[in-house]
């Protein structure tokens, strides 16, 4: 299958609270975050709510200036690092993907850290052979101590659909048979530029997006029962596959509304 699989993180294959939200807590309680970070990501909220409200909070990585890149690689190398769980039904269709050829890929507004710790935990779970490739938020260090800023754009709306449009050219993906998985606005530009885009638990926003453009949606929870189903990408991945059938799949094993 010449094609990607792209997901978000938050909020699409992870239920909340954020990864950030996760990370803050475990550093706090490791001693590593205290009053001095508090108070520069506070200085840098006040500077730019008012007029830039991504600067001020999800652009904010303030909290983490000071942190030791070790401190952070340490705790996110430990088993399933800041009790990551997922959303059954987004695994299940993860794996899908990797049986049936396609590459994974998560696109995702997180730092890349976070997204790699949670990369290795979905390749563990389900033995992929592949390693999924991960595009997030880089942070900018002075040696080996973190500064609190970005070492690039955060990754959201339009630069997702960018970082989807530049992957598929580096690869020579097919853009009309990749899918892409996101809840909120802020994947609208990613799910907008592949052929088979899917809203999962989508905000409103979102949801009014689907409903206009005719985009399935997905309802995932965390009582769902893991499939039984062993896929195991322990052979050869399956390259000869009907453009149709992973969106079959779909609907078949899970709840999928079109909108009107």
């Amino acid at each position: 299958m010449n094609a990607a699989a792209f997901f978000d993180l938050d909020g699409t294959l992870l239920p909340a609270p954020s990864l950030e939200r996760r990370l803050v807590l475990s550093l706090v309680q490791r001693g590593e975050l205290g009053v001095a970070q508090a108070g520069r990501w506070l200085a840098r909220f006040l500077r730019f709510a008012a007029r830039d409200w991504c600067a001020a909070t999800s652009d904010n990585k303030k909290y983490l200036a000071g942190v030791s890149v070790s401190a952070l690689e340490a705790l996110l190398a430990a088993r399933s690092p800041l009790g990551i769980n997922f959303y059954p039904q987004g695994l299940d269709i993860v794996r899908r993907h990797a049986v049936l050829g396609y590459r994974v890929v998560f696109v995702s507004g997180t730092l890349t850290p976070l997204g790699r710790a949670v990369a290795r935990e979905v390749e563990d779970r389900l033995h992929l052979r592949t390693p999924i490739l991960v595009c997030a938020t880089e942070l900018e260090c002075a040696g080996e101590i973190l500064t609190g800023e970005s070492a690039g754009a955060h990754l959201s709306r339009e630069e997702k659909a960018g970082v989807v449009r530049k992957l598929v050219t580096k690869h020579g993906w097919d853009l009309r048979e990749c899918s892409a998985y996101g809840n909120t606005m802020a994947d609208d530009g990613m799910l907008a530029c592949v052929g088979h885009p899917f809203a999962v638990n989508p905000n409103p926003d979102l949801t009014e997006r689907a409903q206009r453009e005719g985009w399935p949606v997905l309802h995932w929870d965390l009582r769902a029962p893991a499939c039984r189903a062993e896929f195991r990408q322990d052979g050869p991945p399956q390259s000869r596959v009907a453009p149709t059938t992973f969106v079959d799949l779909e609907r078949r094993s899970l709840r999928v509304r079109r909108q009107p």
